[in-house]
């Protein structure tokens, strides 16, 4: 199953779920994708739910095995402090964006992020 992602930051990624890998777009749109289509567009609504729902469901799985929790703790609040007092005028970062890059830095973690311009504290080495 492919799901197209479309927006001015994705750039079209499309997501192949079986595989969770990202492909590029490309102008070569084969006739196997073609007939993937056709099949969704075949679909009854019911059946279309049935399988969003799977997919969201395995996303979310997928997501929890990726994802770490991480504490906010006083270093981390006091270095988002800091960027919202640095950058939220001249880049209008908000204290959620500043205590995810907060929390990125002290970690020692790279950023995974269509949005760069809302952390201005990142040197392009930084971003994922």
């Amino acid at each position: 199953m492919i799901i197209n992602l479309s927006s001015r930051a994705s750039k079209e990624y499309k997501f192949e779920a079986n595989e969770y890998s990202i492909i590029y777009p490309s102008n070569n749109t084969t006739i196997e994708f073609k007939e993937r289509v056709l099949k969704w567009m075949e679909l009854e609504d019911d059946e279309l739910d049935e399988k969003i729902i799977e997919f969201d469901t395995k996303m979310n799985e997928i997501l929890e095995e990726l994802l770490e929790e991480i504490e906010i703790d006083k270093e981390i609040g006091k270095l988002a402090g800091e960027f919202v007092k640095r950058y939220g005028k001249s880049h209008s970062v908000k204290l959620a964006d500043a205590l995810i890059g907060a929390a990125t830095i002290v970690r020692g973690m790279k950023l995974w992020t269509f949005n760069k311009k809302h952390y201005p504290m990142f040197n392009e080495k930084e971003f994922y």
